[in-house]
């Protein structure tokens, strides 16, 4: 082998050793801090659906153009025989237009609604992880004791086989606990944009509130009002009644709009229930919120009792970590149901992205 290409296997070892520090830099997690609101603004950002219901309007706009360079204005006023068909298209694109608009509104509500549930379930993921470790930690200083009373004979081995078990239990909830940490990362990273190895750091925490409505009944028919969805529906029942005798088979277009028109008033009957059914749920939510608010005071003075016990003497390590770790699973399910409380919420506000929580209906948005 002569110098030259010596000294080029040399040079391409010595690039590829350079390099490789490199690439493995550049896919280190990022661990950037986010708040609800850039995670949210970063969503509506990445989101291809979003991007569709924007070209879906630029669409709906151009078609609308391309009829109405069709139709000339005096024909409102003075009737010219076969301009039927251009007129009815004309009606048909300006509801398009306008149904697109809609549409792109309910499926950034949609992506809004989606964020903050990712926001909220990996919150609840990263809790059930310390909780788990803490339950574990817990178990061990249980197991130590009772595997220091087997060994003096003071337990039976039924005993003792217990307490291993129940550790390996405990230990296989916190492998259990850190897969759906993982998964809840993946999901969200998905979500605003990121790769799925990387560790945001959620900066924002779910604020309880209880629900503020002074009518029910107004509060309720303002929502279903304004449910773009329901717009949609009832406009598109409005457009088949005026687009009958505009085509032939008026007995065809008769059935259309009628069946058009039980669509609306059934979206309209299923947002009314599901707004109800959310309000009281909302409501059932709080109390139990409440409840648990007291346990956690209980727990709190169960601690600094077994905390001042353990300092003379009164109480066991293993009595103490017991005392922690209630107080911590209590904790945890009150954050639990206060993300829970929050999420329906925004839903109450905007049933149209039911869909995000109970997966897909009528009264919700297409997500396509």
């Amino acid at each position: 082998m002569n110098k030259r290409r010596i000294f080029q296997l040399v040079l391409a070892v010595l690039l590829l050793s350079l390099a490789a520090p490199a690439v493995a830099l550049a896919y280190e997690p990022q661990c950037p801090e986010l708040t609800l609101d850039e995670a949210i603004s970063r969503a509506l950002r990445h989101s291809r659906s979003v991007e569709r219901s924007v070209l879906d309007v630029v669409y709906a706009d151009e078609a609308r153009d391309d009829v109405a360079v069709m139709w000339d204005p005096q024909w409102t006023v003075t009737y010219v025989p076969g301009t039927e068909g251009i007129y009815a298209a004309l009606l048909s694109a300006d509801f398009g237009y306008d149904a697109a608009e809609k549409q792109k509104e309910i499926q950034e509500d949609i992506v809004v609604v989606e964020t903050i549930k990712s926001y909220y379930d990996l919150l609840v993921a990263q809790g059930k992880v310390s909780s788990a470790r803490g339950a574990v930690a817990a178990q061990e200083v249980q197991f130590e004791k009772m595997k220091a009373y087997f060994e003096a004979g003071m337990v039976p081995r039924i005993a003792f086989d217990q307490a291993l078990t129940e550790l390996a239990r405990k230990r296989a909830e916190l492998a259990s606990a850190e897969n759906e940490l993982d998964n809840a990362y993946a999901a969200f990273n998905l979500l605003v944009g990121l790769r799925p190895e990387d560790r945001p750091v959620l900066v924002d925490e779910p604020e309880y509130r209880e629900i503020e409505v002074s009518s029910l009944s107004s509060e309720v028919s303002s929502i279903v009002k304004d449910n773009p969805a329901q717009w949609i529906a009832d406009e598109g029942a409005e457009l088949q009644e005026r687009l009958i005798g505009f085509s032939e088979g008026g007995d065809l277009a008769e059935i259309r709009a009628e069946q058009a028109e039980l669509d609306a008033d059934e979206l309209r009957d299923d947002t009314l229930k599901l707004l109800y059914q959310l309000y009281y749920n909302i409501r059932t939510l709080e109390k139990t919120i409440d409840t648990l608010a007291q346990s956690i005071e209980l727990a709190e003075d169960n601690l600094r009792v077994t905390q001042l016990k353990f300092e003379v003497g009164m109480a066991t390590k293993a009595d103490l970590a017991s005392a922690e770790n209630a107080l911590e699973q209590t904790r945890q399910e009150l954050f639990e149901l206060t993300c829970q409380h929050e999420l329906l919420k925004e839903v109450f506000y905007k049933p149209w992205t039911a869909g995000v929580v109970f997966g897909s209906g009528k009264t919700g948005g297409s997500s396509s």
